[in-house]
């Protein structure tokens, strides 16, 4: 569990692993050079099965998840992000689903739960046959959330997050998983998602968001290259989506800046969206 600045939540988190209905748990908490009351609030857990760990300085939840996975002891890794929370019988289910199959080396995912900061609850799409679509986890729209998934350590000898990512790192590792061995969802409901705050969907961020999948693809580029699960087409159309995702954050007050990256995603991938796209480019225009 990678912990910054979390003590509002952290402690619903961490409860809700002791609340399992499976016992036979490690818990590790890395604290991302947290400046609010996390570690306090961690103190508050005495249970041997607990451990926090604290890093120096802030190092990005990639380096936080990757630190605790080094310090895992377990057969399976799972994953919770601190503002999230596991049902009761998260571990159950899967450790029934791993024992039934022979305890396999794969990644499995479960059905997550969403919640509103109201409180309010819905589902979060499930798609059991996740990579048949892989430009989705680059695109970082993966049915996968984090805190469903559960991996088998062999797998992490090969594949880690990459600390380079600003955004997605979590549908990074998920392809590279997917490039090697098995990925399963099981159909059943065992954890609960907290939706961030409204601003979280802001202007600023969502621009944030683009930009930084831009500058991640071009991290990225060798690897998805190579792989054998992402085509030449699929790594042009999550070009094309982030530019066009730009042109319209910009075209009421920057008109011009909207057509350059409507002219972009149109060179990248002109079959999708190309209505819209041209749309983005006469906007000016018409101004």
């Amino acid at each position: 569990m990678p912990a910054y600045n979390a003590s509002a939540t952290i402690e619903r988190a961490v409860q809700s692993v002791l609340d399992q209905t499976f016992p036979e748990w490690e818990l590790i908490v890395v604290d991302d050079a947290s400046t609010d009351a996390t570690a306090d609030v961690l103190r508050q857990f005495e249970d041997p099965r607990i451990r926090a760990i604290r890093q120096p300085v802030n190092r990005e939840r990639s380096v936080a998840r990757n630190t605790a996975i080094a310090a895992s002891h377990g057969q399976y890794i799972c994953f919770l992000d601190s503002d999230d929370r596991y049902l009761s019988p998260h571990l159950s289910v899967l450790h029934r689903w791993l024992t039934q199959h022979d305890l396999p080396v794969v990644m499995t995912f479960t059905r997550v739960l969403c919640e509103s900061p109201s409180g309010e609850q819905y589902e979060r799409p499930f798609d059991a046959d996740a990579f048949i679509h892989p430009e989705r986890h680059i695109l970082g729209r993966t049915p996968i959330h984090i805190s469903a998934v559960c991996i088998h350590t062999d797998i992490f000898r090969s594949a880690r997050f990459d600390e380079r990512l600003g955004r997605a790192e979590d549908s990074d590792l998920w392809l590279q998983v997917g490039e090697q061995f098995e990925i399963i969802g099981i159909d059943e409901h065992t954890c609960v998602y907290t939706r961030p705050d409204s601003d979280y969907h802001s202007t600023d961020a969502a621009r944030s968001n683009y930009e930084v999948r831009l500058r991640d693809m071009r991290t990225r580029g060798s690897r998805l290259k190579s792989s054998p699960l992402v085509s030449r087409r699929d790594r042009r159309l999550i070009h094309s989506r982030a530019h066009l995702g730009l042109a319209n954050i910009h075209r009421n007050e920057r008109p011009w800046a909207a057509v350059w990256h409507a002219a972009l995603a149109l060179l990248n991938s002109p079959r999708e969206r190309t209505k819209e796209g041209l749309l983005l480019l006469l906007a000016p225009i018409r101004h």
